[in-house]
């Protein structure tokens, strides 16, 4: 499939796996966002009723970035895409559906209709998920590239029949199996990150926390290597994630200062 476009080639903390690293075309994060508002606090901070019209301007903005970019498409154009995502080997998660191509040694993963992914959030319950917008999709995907030394891609995006939003991304298949808790626990510390009360992780000296860390969402190689392939990192969480976290008291400065309750 064609029509590629890197999100990030950034070096990330571990060594990067990915096979495409030659693949150098525009950034599409940095297009993305010259065309999308940012949210306005921490990721999951603003109430629905602010997020909602939010997501709607940011989806309207990456659908017009896509377009002059010449990679989104509509339902009736010519567009491999559409049939992969009909395909009977398409697999359904929390957040996308999948497909891998065995030629090109690469899951590619198609977001829910007017859906981009989930972010942290707090609530009187503790921490919990809701629905990200387009712009903290994009950039947890570029973060995870830079920090894990991933190669996801945004490949295209599409109109389904219904005129709702669907983005495509790409990243290499990696062999192995599922990590036990506590390799995850050893690989996660030697990384530098601290694990909170909350089961994530938080590491102080570039005050990052990484969320939905269950091994599902590590590869460990023949080789024994631990691979990240889909968490959830977010720069600077608030005080409010920090607490429920039980990061105290949160960080001042961000670079010390912090004791993990």
């Amino acid at each position: 499939m064609s029509g590629s476009v890197d999100i990030s080639s950034g070096e990330g903390q571990t060594t990067a796996h990915g096979h495409r690293s030659g693949r150098s075309p525009p950034s599409a994060l940095e297009s993305a966002q010259a065309h999308l508002p940012p949210t306005a606090r921490a990721d999951g901070a603003e109430s629905p009723g602010e997020r909602d019209p939010l997501r709607r301007i940011q989806a309207q903005a990456l659908t017009e970035s896509s377009r002059q970019a010449g990679y989104h498409f509509s339902v009736g154009d010519p567009c491999e895409w559409f049939d992969a995502l009909s395909s009977a080997d398409v697999a359904f998660g929390r957040e996308h559906r999948t497909w891998k191509s065995e030629e090109q040694q690469s899951i590619f993963k198609f977001t829910y209709p007017d859906k981009f992914g989930r972010t942290p959030f707090y609530c009187s319950g503790g921490l919990g998920s809701c629905d990200a917008t387009p712009f903290e999709y994009l950039t947890r995907l570029a973060l995870h590239n830079d920090l894990f030394g991933d190669d996801i891609l945004i490949e295209a995006t599409l109109h389904d029949e219904r005129h709702r939003l669907i983005v495509v991304t790409s990243q290499t298949f990696i062999v192995g199996d599922h990590p036990t808790p506590a390799e995850i626990d050893a690989y996660m510390q030697a990384e530098g990150f601290i694990k909170a009360r909350s089961e994530d992780w938080y590491r102080p000296q570039d005050d990052l926390g990484i969320f939905d860390t269950h091994p599902g969402n590590y590869i460990r190689t023949p080789a024994g290597n631990i691979i990240p392939i889909d968490l959830v990192p977010l720069r600077h969480p608030d005080a409010e994630h920090l607490r429920m976290m039980g990061i105290y008291p949160p960080p001042q400065p961000r670079m010390n200062g912090w004791m993990n309750g």
